[in-house]
């Protein structure tokens, strides 16, 4: 059984200022969630339909640490119980701040050999993490070092979390960008990195991102849905920032600290995630390779398949598509009518490889 479809539609571009730290960043993605419109002018109202609500955390001073977001009532029970969590700090570290950490003491089912590598905490970075099985969903937000009893603890009181993964680096607040995406059970974001002159872009994508196509309880969460999140950590991690170049494709799980993120949760657990590998592949082949031979562009849905052994199938990536060379954030339109759009390694005009296409209307 297929999940039904989801429609991305895209939140208003926040620009951030030349002097831009962490805090302006997470306030940039607080501010985007609260918009009252999308891309095309239809009207959005947080909470309502598929609009994902957003709060978040500052310290005495009004500086804020974290912004956690959840879907929209509409959602099933299983959806409004998953989350996504932005955080960072622009000094110093955060007490007991948990981390990705694959295999060291993370939740990963199997692992290749002896292979073992975590995220390490960087001053002025952005990090994102997603929980899973949050029973009351923001009301169980307890602050960015859980309980504060450990540095494993989740930042709800019920749950479980993927720790926290690198999210561009602290380079990419000054004169950068944030563009997000939301649709029924996920998110998806653009970070665009402000120092580079090409405007390199880190990625990410979270939530109930996969429909395994089955009903059976091994396969999916009650809702037939797989949750997780994947993220491109920095410009030089891969995955996302090597679209159609070599192997690199969305999704993909580096083998070395602070590299690419891709998981999934185990159906029905909230201490256990699959690691995710491409279950499509294709090299950096010559444009026509995207498009029809009357130059019509396609789409080729993309999967997941678990990292290591068995190597068992995860699923289809809800409306997240292999699509032609094309720039970040373009917006794609047929007849004048938004379709979707683009998720790519830069904004920057000539520099664009293979793009991923969100399906949507807005």
């Amino acid at each position: 059984m297929a999940l039904a479809a989801l429609d991305w539609k895209r939140l208003a571009t926040q620009t951030l200022g030349g002097s831009a730290t962490v805090a302006d960043t997470l306030d940039a993605i607080y501010t985007a969630f609260q918009a009252t419109s999308y891309n095309n002018g239809d009207a959005r109202s947080a909470g309502n339909v598929q609009a994902w609500t957003a709060a978040r955390q500052q310290t005495g001073g009004g500086v804020t640490t974290a912004v956690y977001c959840f879907p929209a009532s509409a959602a099933s029970a299983v959806s409004r119980k998953s989350g996504v969590v932005f955080a960072g700090q622009d000094a110093a570290s955060i007490s007991n701040f948990p981390l990705f950490d694959m295999y060291n003491s993370g939740p990963a089912t199997r692992k290749l050999g002896s292979e073992t590598w975590n995220h390490d905490y960087l001053q002025n970075c952005l990090f994102v993490g997603h929980a899973m099985g949050v029973t009351n969903g923001a009301s169980d937000y307890d602050g960015t070092g859980g309980a504060g009893s450990s540095a494993t603890d989740s930042p709800f009181s019920t749950g479980g979390f993927t720790g926290y993964s690198r999210f561009g680096d602290e380079g990419f607040h000054g004169s950068g960008k944030v563009i997000l995406y939301e649709s029924l059970d996920a998110i998806a974001m653009i970070f665009v990195d402000g120092s580079s002159v090409q405007y390199e872009t880190s990625l990410f994508i979270g939530g109930g991102i996969l429909d395994p196509g089955s009903t059976d309880s091994a396969d999916g969460e009650a809702d037939y849905g797989r949750y997780g999140m994947s993220c491109s950590s920095t410009p030089t991690g891969g995955s996302f920032s090597t679209l159609g170049t070599g192997d690199g494709i969305f999704p993909y799980s580096g083998a070395n600290n602070n590299q690419e993120v891709a998981v999934s949760w185990v159906p029905g657990s909230t201490t256990e995630f699959n690691v995710l590998y491409p279950g499509t592949i294709h090299k950096n082949r010559s444009p026509g390779s995207f498009n029809l031979p009357s130059g019509k562009a396609v789409k080729i849905p993309t999967y997941a398949i678990e990292k290591n052994n068995p190597y068992t199938f995860i699923g289809r990536f809800r409306e997240v598509y292999m699509f032609q060379k094309a720039n970040a954030a373009n917006t794609v339109s047929v007849s004048s009518n938004i379709v979707g759009h683009t998720l790519a390694d830069t904004l920057s005009p000539g520099t664009t490889q293979f793009s991923l296409l969100l399906d949507g209307s807005s």
